[in-house]
This record gives C-alpha cells, sequence and structure tokens, in this order.
C-alpha cells in the first residue's frame, strides 16, 4: 500500500501498528497464568498495544510500594517478558519495549551505579569560606575555584580585610537508583549493556520497526560538571569556564556578555548529552531494527531544557526516530466553567514532537497521557486531553496505566487505571478504536505546515524571563488566530537547507519563521532566516478563536481535522473545493457531504477527506422508529475499596443515589414494525447517559457506548416485533475514593498510597461524572 493512500477498510480497523498502547506496570510477583490471566482480560477490554513498566523492589522503596519478582533484568525476568511476548503475539495485542526500571531513564534501576562507580551525577556547588585581615585564602581540596562577588580569589592571595569567599566544587550526588550522569557516555555504555543488549538477547527474533523503545524523562541535572566536560568547554570556546563559575550563582546579576557565558555552557551540555546518550540509544535501536521513542523531562515548560540539560528539546527529540511528549500531570485540563486549559507552561508545548518528527522526516509522534489524572476522567475528558494533542501533530497514543497487582492499593497508586476491577472496562474499547482511527488518518501524507516559530533557547537558558513570556504569548495568539506553526530552534535552522520556497529541514518546508523578540539569537541564525520573516498567513480562514485543525496533503486530496477546544459547541462550514467525505472516527463509516460542515461539541473532533469520494461511502438519512426514556431497575454492581483491593457487591436501587461507583442495569420493552426487517442495519442513540453504557437487545450483548454522541450501527437481525433491551450504565471510582478517604489513609501505609493519591484525588473531587440515564433511540437507514 503505498502511504499516501486512503483505504477506507483500514480506517475501519486500522493495522495494529496504529494501536493505543497501555502501560503495563509489573509491580508485584509475575508468573506465567497471570501474563496469560491479565493478556486475555485486555483481549476483552478492547487493549490491543501494551508495554511492560517494570517497577522494581528498589525503585522506590520509601513512597510507593513496588514489589516485582523476579530480581528486574535477571534471566528469569527476561524469560517472563519473552512469554508476554509470545503471549501478546497469539493474542493479536502488539508490544513495545520501555528501558528502565521505573523512571526516569538511565540508571536501570541501580545497576548502572553498581557496575560504574562514577556513574551519579556531580553538581556545582558553593560553600562560604570565611577569611580574616590579612589572612593568606588557602582553597579547600576540592575547590574548583574562589570568589569574592565576581573577582576570582587565587591560592595564597592576602586579604586585606575580612571577607566571605564563594568555593565552587562538584558534589557527588547520592547513588540513587535512577539517576546517574547522562552526560557520561560510559553511563549510557552501562546502561545499554543491562538494558537494551539484554532485551535483544532475550526477545531480538520478535524486533520490529513497529516497536518503540520507550525512554523516559532522562535528563542531565543542572549544574553538571566534571573535568571532561570543563576540558570540551575550553576546546570549544577558548577560555576556561572555571574563571567564570560565579555565573552559576543566582544571587548574582549578570551582564549580557555573562549570559552568553551561561549560554555557551547549556549549548555545550545540550551537544554532550545528545552524542553520548541519545543518539547512541538511537543508534542501537536502529541496528537492531526497532524505533527509538519516548518524551523529556518537563516537557510543557520550554525552560526544563535549561534544568534537565537539553538546551533544546526539539534537537534531542530530533535524535530520536518517535518523538514524544508527556501529558500525565494533568497539565490539559478540559475548560469547565470557563477554567484555564493550563495553568503553566506553554499551551501549544506538543508541538515540539510533531515539529521533531517532520523535521526528521519521520510521520509518528507519541504522547503518554493520564497518569496521574485520577479516576474522574469520563472518556469524553480523555478525548479532550488526546484531541488538543492530535490537532497539533501527535498521532500515537499511550494511555497509563494497567498494574499488574490488584490486591491493596496497587491498583489505585497512578490512576486511572484500565482493569477489570473499574466500571465500564470493557467500553475502553471503544476509546481505544477511536484513537487508533485518528492515528490512521494523522500518519497519511504530509502535514500541511509552512510556517514555524522560533523558540528563544538561548534567552531562556539566560533566564530572560520577559521573552520567554512574549515568546508563549506569542505562540497561542497565533493558534486564536487560526494560524498553525511547527517550532524551530537554532540547530534546526542551521541544519535546513537554503531554498526559494522556504528551509526545508526533513520533511518540513518553512516559509515563514515567526522570531518573538529575543537578545541571543546567533547572528549566523538571523543571516539565514532573512528571507523568510514574512508574516504568516492562516491555511483556512476559521471563524471561531475555539476551532483548531490540521491538514494533511496526500497528494491527489487532502485530510481535514478539526478539534473544538473550548467549552461551548461551535458550528462552522468551511469553504474547500472538491468531493467531501466526512469520516465518522467513532464507527469507521464514511459519509458524502455537500458542504464541510463542523459542529462540534467541547472536545469534539471531525475528520473530512476532499478530493474523492469512496465505493461505500453512503449518505447519512435515518427514520426513527422507536424511542425508550422508561426503564424498571432489575440490579446494580458497587465497586468499593476494601484492605483486600476493590471488591463488589450487589446492592439495591436506593444505594446507587450518593456515593455511587459501579455498574446499574435497567430493562424495558418495546416493539417494532415489522419493516426494520428489511433493513441491512439499525443504529442505537443513546441520550443523557453516564459515561460508559452497554446494551443487550434480546438477550445478546450488541453494543458498547464510552464517547459522546453515544451511537452505533447494529445488525437489524438483532431485533423482532417485540423486543427486550437490557441496559448497564456506569460510573467512575471517583465518588468511592473521595467517599474512602479517611478509609484509605488509615488503612494503607505511606508507601502504598504512593506520591500521587493527593493530586489524583484532588482532581477526583473536581469530577463531573455522575450516574445518569435518559433516552434510547433506534433508527433504520433509508
Amino acid at each position: 500500500m503505498a502511504k499516501n493512500e486512503f483505504l477506507l477498510n483500514e480506517f475501519k480497523s486500522p493495522d495494529k501498528k496504529y494501536n493505543v498502547m497501555y502501560s503495563w506496570v509489573w509491580n508485584a510477583p509475575i508468573t506465567k497464568e497471570g501474563i496469560k490471566e491479565q493478556i486475555a482480560s485486555f483481549k476483552e477490554g478492547g487493549i490491543e498495544g501494551i508495554y511492560i513498566l517494570p517497577e522494581p523492589e528498589n525503585f522506590r522503596p520509601d513512597s510507593m510500594s513496588t514489589e516485582l519478582k523476579p530480581q528486574y533484568l535477571s534471566d528469569e525476568y527476561f524469560e517472563l517478558v519473552r512469554f508476554a511476548f509470545e503471549t501478546a503475539e497469539e493474542n493479536g495485542i502488539n508490544m513495545w519495549l520501555y528501558d528502565e526500571g521505573g523512571w526516569p531513564s538511565g540508571g536501570a534501576c541501580g545497576k548502572t551505579n553498581e557496575e560504574y562507580s562514577d556513574a551519579p551525577p556531580k553538581k556545582l556547588n558553593r560553600r562560604s569560606v570565611i577569611v580574616n585581615e590579612n589572612e593568606k585564602y588557602i582553597p579547600s581540596a576540592d575547590a574548583l575555584a574562589a570568589f569574592i562577588g565576581k573577582k576570582k580569589v587565587t591560592e595564597g592571595e592576602c586579604l586585606k580585610n575580612k571577607a566571605e569567599i564563594k568555593e565552587y566544587y562538584l558534589l557527588k550526588l547520592p547513588a540513587l537508583p535512577n539517576y546517574v550522569n547522562l552526560s557520561d557516555k560510559k553511563v549510557t555504555e552501562t546502561f545499554i549493556n543491562n538494558t537494551y543488549e539484554k532485551y535483544y538477547k532475550a526477545i531480538g527474533d520478535k524486533f520490529t520497526k513497529d516497536i518503540v523503545f520507550f525512554t523516559d524523562e532522562p535528563a542531565v541535572d543542572s549544574v553538571t560538571l566534571s573535568q571532561e566536560i570543563l576540558s570540551e568547554f575550553e576546546k570549544e570556546y577558548g577560555y576556561d569556564l572555571k574563571n567564570y563559575l560565579y555565573i552559576f550563582d543566582s544571587d548574582i546579576e549578570k551582564t549580557d556578555e555573562e549570559k552568553k557565558i551561561i549560554i555557551s555552557y547549556y549549548r555545550l551540555m545540550g551537544k554532550i548529552f545528545n552524542e553520548n546518550f541519545f543518539i547512541k540509544l538511537r543508534d542501537f535501536c536502529r541496528s537492531k531494527d526497532i524505533s527509538f521513542g519516548g518524551h523529556l523531562n518537563g516537557d510543557h515548560l520550554a525552560d526544563y531544557s535549561r534544568a534537565s540539560g537539553y538546551f533544546s528539546s526539539i534537537e534531542a527529540l530530533r535524535n530520536m526516530d518517535v518523538p514524544g511528549i508527556d501529558v500525565i500531570w494533568n497539565q490539559i485540563k478540559v475548560p469547565y466553567g470557563g477554567r484555564r486549559i493550563m495553568d503553566e507552561g506553554e499551551a501549544f508545548y506538543t508541538r515540539i514532537a510533531s515539529s521533531a518528527a517532520k523535521q526528521i522526516g519521520n510521520k509518528f509522534a507519541l504522547t503518554e497521557s493520564l497518569g496521574v489524572y485520577g479516576e474522574g476522567l469520563t472518556f469524553d475528558e480523555i478525548r479532550y486531553i488526546l484531541n488538543y494533542q492530535a490537532v497539533r501533530g501527535i498521532n500515537l497514543f499511550n494511555l497509563m496505566d494497567i498494574s499488574y497487582a490488584k490486591d491493596g492499593f496497587y491498583n489505585l497508586v497512578e490512576r486511572p487505571v484500565f482493569s477489570p476491577q473499574k466500571p465500564g472496562y470493557k467500553n475502553t474499547k471503544v476509546l481505544s478504536d477511536y484513537f487508533k482511527r485518528i492515528s490512521y488518518i494523522l500518519s497519511l501524507g504530509e502535514r500541511v505546515e509552512d510556517n514555524a516559530l522560533y523558540v528563544p533557547f538561548a534567552d531562556i537558558m539566560a533566564e530572560e524571563k520577559a521573552i520567554y513570556e512574549n515568546y508563549k504569548n506569542l505562540g497561542e495568539s497565533l493558534e486564536r488566530k487560526g494560524v498553525n506553526f511547527d517550532l524551530i530552534d537554532d540547530a534546526g535552522i542551521l541544519k535546513a537547507e537554503a531554498t526559494p520556497d522556504g528551509l526545508k529541514l526533513g520533511d518540513a518546508l518553512y516559509k515563514h519563521i515567526i522570531v518573538p523578540e529575543c537578545k541571543f539569537m546567533p547572528e549566523e541564525v538571523k543571516e539565514k532566516i532573512k528571507a523568510y520573516t514574512a508574516s504568516p498567513e492562516a491555511y483556512i480562514n476559521i471563524e471561531s478563536e475555539n476551532l483548531r485543525y490540521l491538514v494533511r496533503d496526500l497528494g491527489n486530496k487532502k485530510i481535514y481535522f478539526f478539534f473544538n477546544e473550548g467549552e461551548a459547541p461551535l458550528c462552522e462550514v468551511i469553504n474547500v473545493a472538491g468531493k467531501i467525505t466526512e469520516l465518522d472516527l467513532i464507527t469507521g463509516e464514511a459519509y458524502k457531504k455537500d458542504k464541510m460542515e463542523v459542529n462540534l461539541h467541547c472536545g469534539e473532533a471531525a475528520a473530512f477527506i476532499v478530493g474523492e469520494n469512496y465505493e461505500s461511502e453512503k449518505e447519512l438519512k435515518l427514520e426513527y422508529i422507536a424511542e425508550i426514556n422508561e426503564f424498571e431497575f432489575i440490579g446494580a454492581e458497587k465497586f468499593e475499596i476494601a484492605k483486600c483491593g476493590i471488591v463488589k457487591r450487589e446492592v439495591k436501587e436506593a444505594e446507587t443515589k450518593e456515593n455511587f461507583s459501579g455498574n446499574v442495569t435497567y430493562k424495558a420493552k418495546f416493539i417494532l414494525n415489522e419493516e426494520v426487517k428489511d433493513a441491512e442495519k439499525v443504529r442505537i442513540e443513546l441520550a443523557g447517559f453516564a459515561s460508559t453504557v452497554n446494551i443487550a437487545v434480546n438477550g445478546e450483548l450488541c453494543a458498547y457506548f464510552g464517547l459522546s454522541p453515544m451511537y452505533c450501527d447494529v445488525p437489524a437481525g438483532f431485533f423482532l416485533k417485540e423486543n427486550e433491551l437490557i441496559i448497564t450504565v456506569s460510573n467512575t471510582l471517583a465518588d468511592e475514593l473521595i467517599a474512602k478517604e479517611e478509609f484509605i489513609r488509615e488503612n494503607f501505609k505511606v508507601n502504598e498510597i504512593g506520591p500521587y493519591h493527593e493530586r489524583s484525588l484532588a482532581i477526583e473531587k473536581q469530577s463531573k461524572a455522575k450516574l445518569s440515564k435518559g433516552t434510547v433511540k433506534i433508527a433504520k437507514y433509508l
């Protein structure tokens, strides 16, 4: 199949490489029987993609009770990993790989420190030394340099007055399992030998390009130094950094010249980090025919590039095959009641991954999402969070998480979880199918983007806060005006080829480089972008500042993807020329349209193809033949938190009115005209129901629902003249978690509850997910 070819059959049931991937947390003793049982449960929930996220016993024993057995990276561990791959393969589930025990990546959960004594970071630190009047300064044995303010004090120098001297030295940080100096290539080599090489030995015969080896939040502590770095700095810039160590004192006001030295340090650190970590891991993966991907630390804040040693997060991501971002900390919120979508960071930050992917000629950019969002999320809210990213170019979706351990509080430490122990689990398939269709269509052709917003990383390194704020405001303003853009940095501009049509880098061709106010842009960068600074224009005209769009060019046709970012519904007609087909992201069907009408509620998306019609598409014409709004209660199942874990018990209808988390089942009888038998399919539509619902007609389960508007098509053969409908409505676990707040504190230890509980609980208390029932409509196709 040509990479630009759209196929309706593949849209309806995309290839496994587009599957939503779920993090499967191995946090307990693992057995082959448990693996088989859990993978079988994944199929029941429509989960078709997973990767193992190991959490060994020594990962965070004080704050997280993680009891992985057998020992992480042992032969027995890899035997179970292989068994999991084989079992997943037998069940049609594809797997990725995760490169660490816990996170951040690099320490092999202690193995790197065990085998390489110089692995812990050495951070620049300072101490005060008092020298009395007429006393000579004698430096401490480990002192790199000493200063009074900005004046360097030399060994044996006699001070006329009593003074406080600041000595700068390297502090070796504790040998924690997952914190190592990733600027040291020997650290990376040790890490590769203990993880990547061992995975290859265990399951190398399973490796394919579709497997992503996921690296998670690697970072270099600021300010990491070593004799090697100091030597490299002098070689690169021609002077000794030790003469200017005072510039790293936040209490000292810096001149522009001194800020340039800071920028030089961070630029060099980014170069070393890329060469000694990212590129080494990427090259290993490429040599084994798999893909290297993952995400960085603090993605939503560009100034984390300083705190984490990247200099440019975009450059670090360009050194991955599948660049990614992280949305596990409630960064993106659904704008209920007019609340801000993002409280901190750049509202457009997910563009760093999609920009990097385009600039290396890759079709995919991934997200690791949820994780610390709580159990109150409805599927509609998850859809908002992911669509917010998709319209900015993200097209591979990794959701957190699935806990292997199910007893005690394990299943609720990093929530939401996707587990049979939560209401509505089997409806997960609705969510997975929706987003693998988005993954499919948003990876076809080329993303239409000829604008790039320059990220002033040098100014960010120099802590020019006003410039950083101006950059954020400019990006948000462009989005409100309907101007799409990628993000570009110094390294990208310098690597790009200057052509008459724009700056070409990978699959990107930028006609317009949008430059915010900045002080420290390199002269060679200024010179190169001179020809490309004309004002940007929106690709299509839109009226609403809350309507976001993305366009992909397939050559003879285009895919248009729209998302309503605002709280209020919106409706716009977009003027385009050519045959128009709307793609139904929920059902996988396609419908002919006379015009491109975008009619969306908050968080919804719409997709269209312009330029071609398809044989199996149709016009959507329905005749409603039944409406059911009276139901008889027949049973309820409450999910409760107990000392042993989550338990279920049958309850009466009265117990479903307050603080209820679980499933409620109703029935109704209805009569249909005999003419329904003439229809091939019948549409079931629901309105006013809770977050997830399933329906059985005449004793046969026929439909799962989770995303609004709730509808699905089923064979007409389900229906008779006289029918019985059984409907099960599910609530989230949020109410139970809120009701059991004191019980949890009293019955579980701090490390059993974990470090994310309070944050998740606060989010759960804001949850809008409440149990409700509404109306069922049935229509036949005309």
